[in-house]
């Protein structure tokens, strides 16, 4: 239950990132995004199959 939560957390804030990135015109924070968006994902993934 707790990586569910990890994971909602990391696609969250990598959702902002890439909000952010979109808004200042950051590289960084788009590929930080981006990152963040898909290790959420997968934990997600990791999550619903663990169960």
């Amino acid at each position: 239950m707790t990586s569910f939560f990890l994971a909602l957390t990391f696609l969250f804030s990598g959702t902002t990132f890439i909000t952010l990135s979109k808004r200042d015109n950051n590289k960084q924070y788009q590929i930080a995004g981006i990152l963040l968006t898909v290790a959420g994902l997968i934990l997600l993934l990791v999550s619903m199959f663990n169960h």
